[in-house]
């Protein structure tokens, strides 16, 4: 059995929630608090697996084998995307990625978001695709329900239903097309029912229609500890304090979570409103640590936990570094091919959950791990600009050769 100190404090948080869901979860359990702060949705993973076995190091094995699946799927998904060849490519680098490959077995929500995120894309990809209108929207709600569960997994999700909705309405209404207004709704309604219940449990459990008190904690102690740092060049420690204090002074004498929740809402989104330009400046940076970070400081972790593997841990920061700076820079001539295509259905597919995560979930705590929930989308991207660069590069060396004619 392997020590579960090494997981990390989300990983007790969320072992802990496994241990017995139906206890964990009920209104009089010690653990209500964490219960509002962590949905069901990995916890009832995890709970699974330890019904197979209860020894840490089976039960990450199987994490592991969820990220394997998670490969499989990008390969799956890539083929009918993309050029085969890059489906190829996008499986390879996803799965000797050395952040994907150290973190996939730790017990963490960003390998089983990441799989329902690209199924939920899939589904939304079939039904494009078929030309029946029943079965169409069958599709659109089966791509709603996936979304609805991984934000159950990761509440960062929670709103992606409302944009996705946004964007198909639009498009039909120009279009004046019914039947994607129709798929678009069958979306959003799949992706509300499991949302909207766990909402309403929790309201009708706390008084407060909340759908997890992470909502708070972020705003608050991440959203705008970064504004604050970065606008009134204030410490962490010091912008944390600041903020803390706000919400206890505002709190007053409440002690129901949900309520303390909707507090640091308050305040966060107050000192958003009043430090734009730092808030900015913190979503900037934590978007570039997400996107080209190389992930040292949670390899290192990882790796020093096995000491026979603490030697390598300098290449496999490096290899991380470059994967992720590589993935950039090949996402951005993957998306250029793909619009020049005017692949615009696979673009959307891609790029909208992608830039919905990615702005939502920058911010002055973001970092490198922050790109496992959404790597396989971008590594689709960027599994196209590889070929479409080396397509060029061949093109460019052929022509550049001398004819026969010419000798």
């Amino acid at each position: 059995r392997r020590p579960l100190a090494c997981f990390g404090g989300d990983t007790l948080e969320y072992w802990a929630l496994a241990a017995d869901p139906l206890a964990a979860y009920a209104t009089d359990s010690h653990l209500f608090g964490l219960a509002l702060l962590r949905p069901p949705g990995y916890p009832l993973i995890l709970a699974i697996f330890r019904a197979l076995s209860d020894s840490s190091v089976i039960v990450s094995l199987l994490q592991a084998a969820l990220g394997v699946v998670t490969i499989w799927v990008t390969v799956l998904v890539s083929r009918q995307w993309i050029d085969r060849p890059g489906a190829g490519v996008a499986g390879w680098w996803l799965a000797l990625d050395p952040l994907h490959v150290i973190e996939s077995s730790y017990l963490l929500t960003e390998i089983p978001f990441s799989l329902f995120l690209i199924l939920a894309a899939w589904a939304a990809w079939k039904g494009l695709r078929d030309e029946d209108s029943l079965r169409a929207w069958i599709w659109w709600g089966v791509a709603g329900l996936l979304v609805g569960i991984a934000s159950l997994i990761r509440p960062i999700a929670f709103y992606l239903p409302a944009v996705v909705l946004a964007i198909v309405m639009g498009w039909a209404l120009k279009r004046k097309h019914l039947g994607a207004l129709l798929a678009g709704l069958c979306f959003a309604v799949a992706a509300v029912f499991p949302m909207g219940a766990w909402t309403v449990r929790n309201w009708h459990v706390t008084g407060v229609p909340v759908f997890s008190t992470i909502q708070g904690v972020n705003l608050a102690q991440y959203r705008a500890v970064g504004a604050l740092v970065e606008a009134r060049e204030m410490s962490v420690s010091e912008a944390r304090d600041f903020v803390r204090a706000l919400v206890e002074s505002e709190a007053g004498e409440r002690t129901n979570p949900a309520e303390i929740s909707q507090v640091q809402s308050a305040v966060g989104l107050r000192i958003i409103v009043e430090e734009p330009l730092g808030y900015m400046e913190s979503a900037v940076k934590g978007l570039i640590r997400t996107l080209v970070g190389p992930g040292g400081a949670h390899i290192s972790a990882r790796v020093e936990s096995a000491g026979w593997l603490s030697a390598s841990m300098p290449l496999l920061v490096g290899l991380s570094a470059v994967s992720a700076v590589g993935a950039s820079v090949f996402s951005v001539i993957g998306i250029w091919w793909l619009v020049k295509r005017r692949a615009w259905k696979v673009f959307a597919l891609i790029a909208v959950p992608l830039g919905y995560i990615l702005v939502v979930g920058s911010g002055h705590e973001s970092y490198s791990r922050f790109r496992l929930q959404v790597l396989p989308l971008i590594l689709i991207f960027s599994a196209q600009g590889v070929v479409a660069a080396w397509r060029g590069f061949r093109r460019r060396l052929i022509g550049s050769r001398p004819s026969a004619s010419r000798l």
